[in-house]
Formats: structure tokens, sequence, C-alpha cells
């Protein structure tokens, strides 16, 4: 499953294309690992490197972002977890 979430404020990436659409993929506990997330607390910088590996990011395009565009990806993986049942 996955969710297209198309920039309000497109970027040109470091190869010249222009992102105007993202797809975010679901995450999976490898991905979770990946990104080095600790779970629990606030952890930016995992979630930042999560959302550029469900993206087919890298990092350093993700930081070119807007902020509400980098918001509303967050939405979008909070979506994704909304349906866990704790």
């Amino acid at each position: 499953m996955s969710e297209i979430i198309t920039l309000k404020h497109p970027v040109t990436l470091g190869d010249g294309t222009i992102l105007e659409k993202v797809t975010l993929q679901r995450p999976t506990v490898g991905d979770v690992i990946a990104a080095g997330v600790k779970p629990g607390i606030q952890d930016i910088a995992g979630e930042t490197k999560l959302i550029a590996r469900l993206c087919g990011l890298v990092i350093d395009d993700l930081h070119l972002l807007d902020l509400s565009d980098y918001m509303s990806l967050q939405a979008g993986l909070a979506r994704f977890l909304a349906d866990a049942e704790i």
C-alpha cells in the first residue's frame, strides 16, 4: 500500500529532475530499523531518514522540500501508523 502526495512547492533535485509528486510507501519493520528510528521519543533525524527511505529519495533531496510539504509526508506516515493496535 502507498500514498501519492502532490507537493505544493515542487523542487528541483540535484540531477535536474523536478519533483512534483512523492509516493510514500507503507513502512516495514526493516525500514524502521534501517532508518534508526528511536521509538517512544521525538526523533526528527530518524523520522526524516525513514520518510526519505519510504519515498525512494536520498536525504539531501528530502531536505529540499518546503516544510509544509514535509509535514504532508509526516501526516501520511501517521495515517499508516494510526491503524496499528496497541
